[in-house]
């Protein structure tokens, strides 16, 4: 079909450009704003073009001339006799539409970030190795020489990647894309690129004032949007996005992860998000699992699942991202005990520690951006507060220590929604049950995989979290083989409980075993067993937990705000407790289970001291608690001796005015 074209050379027709960045003329001849949306975005013409490649020496890009060939589609095989096309502005039954549908490489920038390139940021294509390799040929060209290379394989360490920022204008995708996405999901895509092209979104970072980090917003701006019968344009994309995953894993990770063991390496990284891509099946696929400051609350409680069930050591978070240089250790302070309350045990601080900045602006004394002013902060000694890092990091080390020791041992799981756990959930979803003192970690399919998601003795993974329970959240998608699983959950004892949950859609095109009939008919039996409930509300959720003898390992009633973590090992059990009210103190008894004496493991300064005034129980001791806002404490239950303090035969078990301590 011929349309409009703008060059036409020995008799040959041509139209558009087919890659690169457009010149004023051809821009403007598409309808394109040169200067907002060519030279905003990607920097300023070379002042010549002599010059080999794209992109020359100052990082500026070539305007190209490289134009597409107007290609003709062949309808004589269609049967368009007697056929009167619709005329009118709307589609009617029996109308054809003709989509045309190409790809080409866009040099698709960061928007909406600093830029840390000459010019521009590029985005980094996740779904071809060729991406990565880009970035790795770097390293092995021009960091990695012999001595630097033998460095690292002696001590040991990780390769960071941050997190997955990928802004785009337009549907992701990558030159073999279609024929990755054929081999992955088992059928011919190239018939449904205009559907693909249905799903353009574009991504963009919002700054809002007082949250710890950007809004990711995610617009559905396609030109058109095809609606049929059974969601199924909507389950192609689906499918798409699943591929897109797939190949984030296939071609992108296990590139870095091969790379790095080739120098006694691992592979950390913030590995989110993308559509597709679950939070916790992404933590999985990492050595180190980690966040920053826009994973926090139940964001944390996803990455803590995938770092629990796989019995990993750490949970990293790259710390205080929203820190600038105005901000003091106490506000630092209250952040780390937030993200430690939620399943961190190893922070690392956002910010500088060089004296020279990135672009040697503000470099004197008092430091980069001192005063408010945007940026990172620079922790080193040019800054006034300097004199207290190391009682910070006294403290943070101390807790680390506890932290990092033993296994966590968490209530519940919390089953997410297929198509929720694709994203961070930045808050409490389940407060109540922190308020009664249950801990909780948010879990999705992809971890029910793993060899550990087994059933022994009532409990999940009894040599990891060891759930008591399974809750699934308000879940209306679910693959069926996870409905089965559930099934064996709950014949092997472990209680399953459905909160505002019915699951009747699978994610995607029915596949195998994985569809709609399956997974109906097993919720269906799941629903019959005697273990299984089922809650609307909160409260409901608290009566049947206590219909089951599910307890919490720290009991307490309604303390609003209040969270506890705890931690075992062969010696006894560690309790770390939060106040994660903004104003409000804490002063309530709590019920702690273990075997022996309470102890209080001070991280300011070491110490480890009796607590004095406590209950004994049938399976653990009471204490009172006093918290104030954003404070913590950490508490052992221990048997005397050994590592811990010897204690009188005789402590306090109440008092009616101040406090009993231990003399000596």
């Amino acid at each position: 079909m011929e349309g409009e074209c703008y060059k036409e050379e020995n008799g040959i027709k041509y139209a558009g450009y087919a890659a690169g960045i457009p010149s004023r003329e051809v821009a403007e001849a598409d309808g394109i704003d040169y200067d907002t949306q060519i030279l905003a975005k990607f920097g300023p013409e070379p002042s010549t073009n002599d010059f080999e490649g794209k992109i020359d020496k100052d990082g500026n890009r070539k305007r190209m001339a490289d134009w597409q060939y107007l290609y003709e589609t062949d309808l004589t095989k269609l049967n368009l006799q007697d056929y009167h096309p619709n005329n009118d502005e709307t589609f009617a039954v029996g109308d054809y539409v003709l989509f045309g549908s190409y790809c080409r490489g866009t040099g698709q920038a960061v928007s909406g970030a600093n830029t840390t390139m000459k010019n521009r940021t590029y985005v980094t294509n996740y779904f071809e190795s060729d991406g990565i390799q880009k970035a790795l040929d770097i390293w092995n060209e021009c960091i990695l020489d012999d001595e630097v290379r033998a460095l690292m394989e002696k001590n040991g360490g990780s390769i960071f990647e941050d997190s997955i920022e990928t802004t785009h204008d337009g549907p992701f995708w990558s030159a073999d894309l279609m024929e990755d996405m054929t081999n992955y999901l088992g059928y011919d895509t190239t018939i449904y690129a205009p559907v693909y092209m249905s799903g353009r979104t574009s991504k963009t970072f919002v700054d809002v004032p007082g949250q710890a980090a950007p809004d990711i917003i995610v617009t559905r701006d396609a030109d058109f949007i095809f609606q049929s019968e059974n969601d199924e344009s909507e389950r192609i994309i689906e499918d798409y996005n699943l591929a897109l995953a797939h190949l984030f894993e296939t071609e992108h990770v296990k590139t870095i992860q091969d790379w790095a063991a080739g120098f006694n390496y691992n592979y950390r990284a913030q590995a989110y998000s993308l559509p597709g891509l679950s939070i916790v099946g992404a933590a999985l696929m990492t050595d180190v699992t980690e966040g920053d400051n826009s994973t926090y609350k139940d964001a944390l409680r996803q990455l803590s699942s995938a770092v629990n069930m796989k019995g990993e050591k750490f949970l990293s978070l790259e710390s205080c991202t929203f820190a600038k240089a105005d901000f003091n250790w106490q506000t630092i302070l209250k952040e780390m005990n937030q993200n430690t309350s939620q399943g961190v045990n190893r922070v690392i601080v956002h910010g500088s520690a060089y004296p020279v900045t990135l672009n040697n602006y503000q470099d004197s004394w008092p430091g980069w951006n001192w005063g408010g002013g945007t940026g990172f902060p620079a922790w080193d000694s040019r800054q006034i507060f300097w004199d207290d890092a190391d009682a910070l990091n006294g403290y943070i080390t101390r807790t680390q220590a506890v932290m990092q020791n033993g296994t966590a041992k968490v209530d519940l799981a919390i089953l997410n929604d297929t198509e929720q756990s694709f994203h961070l959930i930045t808050k409490n979803s389940n407060q109540e049950l922190l308020n009664n003192g249950y801990s909780y970690n948010i879990l999705d399919e992809s971890v029910l995989n793993l060899d550990s998601a087994v059933v022994t003795n009532r409990v999940l993974n009894e040599n990891g979290p060891a759930y008591k329970a399974i809750v699934l959240d308000n879940v209306n998608m679910l693959s069926a083989p996870t409905a089965f699983k559930l099934i064996e959950y709950a014949k092997a004892g472990l209680p399953v409980i459905l909160k505002n949950s019915n699951p009747q859609r699978i994610y995607g095109t029915e596949k195998g075993e994985n569809n709609v009939d399956n997974l109906t008919a097993w919720i269906a039996e799941l629903k019959n067993m005697d273990n299984v409930k089922s809650v609307t509300t909160e409260q409901e959720l608290m009566d049947v937990l206590a219909e089951l003898n599910i307890s919490s390992s720290a009991q307490y009633t309604d303390v609003n705000g209040l969270e506890t973590s705890h931690r075992q090992d062969n010696v006894g059990d560690y309790y770390y407790l939060f106040n994660d009210n903004t104003e409000q103190p804490v002063s309530t008894t709590v019920q702690l289970e273990g075997n022996g004496v309470p102890y209080t493991l001070d991280p300011w300064t070491g110490e480890i001291t009796p607590i004095a005034t406590y209950t004994e129980q049938e399976d653990g001791v009471s204490i009172h608690l006093d918290l104030g806002a954003k404070q913590s404490v950490i508490i052992a239950v221990a048997p005397e001796g050994g590592d811990f303090p010897k204690v009188e035969d005789t402590h306090v078990t109440a008092v009616t005015g101040g406090q009993a301590v231990y003399d000596g």
